[in-house]
């Protein structure tokens, strides 16, 4: 999505029995400093969705914020494409499972 990338790989949690093998992790989502809040990174969570949507595939992330940004606002940001907390400790893991 324009400037914005990420990395998603395979991942291997057990979150609930019908999304065995279909759970994907955000690895990484990546936008360049001049390029920052201008909707690119919301273009690129809003197109994951509606993927992982067609393919019944669950998302999950760990809450890593970078630079100015806090893991609050990072977790608020998040949450407003479906992820939900999945685990706090040792580290926040966020979760998406797919809207039908």
């Amino acid at each position: 999505m324009g400037p914005a990338s990420c990395h998603v790989d395979m991942a291997d949690i057990g979150l609930r029995a019908d999304l065995a093998g279909k759970v994907r992790e955000i690895t990484s989502v990546h936008v360049p400093e001049g390029e920052r809040r201008k909707g690119w990174a919301t273009a690129l969570l809003n197109y994951l969705g509606i993927c992982a949507d067609r393919h019944s595939v669950a998302l999950l992330l760990e809450v890593k914020s970078e630079g100015d940004m806090r893991d609050a606002d990072l977790e608020a940001f998040y949450t407003r494409f479906g992820f939900e907390k999945f685990q706090t400790n040792p580290d926040v893991l966020m979760v998406r499972v797919p809207r039908q």
